[in-house]
């Protein structure tokens, strides 16, 4: 594998993306680490609902995206307020490639960071997007330490729980 790119993108949400690429380099294969943060849109009656309307969001786009598989449930591994997710989904949109189907992989955390603000979202996660006739890349051993990796720290003179 190559050394990871890193891509940042500022605005109203802050999004900092890893891209990996195999060598020899596949226009088919793509392997994509993503932290993200910013406020959501979404509204919902309590902290929980926030997160679990979240991550069932995440692959909201007609025609483009067809869910496989789903999987989000509560998980404290990283913070108080998270939900885990896996997808996979099939993607009939990739530019280039028309009347192709890629097969997506998507796992991580949405969580709220205790100090963020009540409607703020942290995304942190690992995916890889291939040709559907194409194995799948074994990305555990790289994916769960990365998305793991991520520590909320108390910003200063906050006291929240």
């Amino acid at each position: 594998m190559a050394p990871p790119a890193i891509r940042k993108q500022q605005g109203p949400d802050m999004i900092v993306s890893f891209l990996k690429l195999a060598i020899p380099p596949s226009k088919t294969h793509t392997v994509v680490a993503t932290v993200r943060g910013g406020r959501t849109r979404i509204s919902a009656g309590s902290r929980s609902e926030l997160l679990q309307k979240f991550a069932q969001n995440i692959f909201v786009q007609e025609g483009r995206y067809r869910p496989v598989s789903v999987n989000i449930a509560p998980d404290r591994t990283l913070a108080p307020d998270c939900v885990r997710y896996d997808w996979t989904v099939e993607d009939r949109g990739v530019p280039g490639y028309p009347g192709s189907i890629f097969i997506l992989d998507m796992h991580g955390f949405v969580c709220l960071h205790p100090d963020f603000l009540p409607d703020g979202v942290i995304d942190i996660s690992y995916s890889q997007r291939r040709l559907q006739e194409e194995p799948p890349l074994s990305l555990e051993a790289e994916g769960e330490p990365f998305v793991k990796s991520l520590l909320f720290n108390r910003l200063p003179g906050r006291s929240s729980p």
